[in-house]
């Protein structure tokens, strides 16, 4: 075979990734289809694209490693 179909290129358009600063200790990027993967959640309802949101960072006032913890969970389950 020529290869084709065997392996997915997951590509995400800049504008579905979003820098979060955690409390002002720790920056990661994060998809918006992991943040909206739980419906009715807080981050779904902040990062579904019905609230505008500033360009750049959104800072997210928790403490980090229980907000890792989190994102880790949704990237993982």
């Amino acid at each position: 075979g020529d290869g084709k179909g065997k392996a997915k290129r997951f590509i995400t358009a800049p504008e579905d990734i979003f820098e979060l600063d955690i409390s002002g200790q720790r920056k990661i990027k994060v998809t918006r289809k992991l943040l909206c993967s739980v419906p009715g959640s807080k981050l779904e309802l902040m990062f579904s694209g019905r609230h505008k949101l500033a360009s750049g960072e959104n800072f997210i006032d928790r403490d980090v490693e229980p907000f890792l913890s989190i994102i880790s969970y949704l990237r993982n389950n």
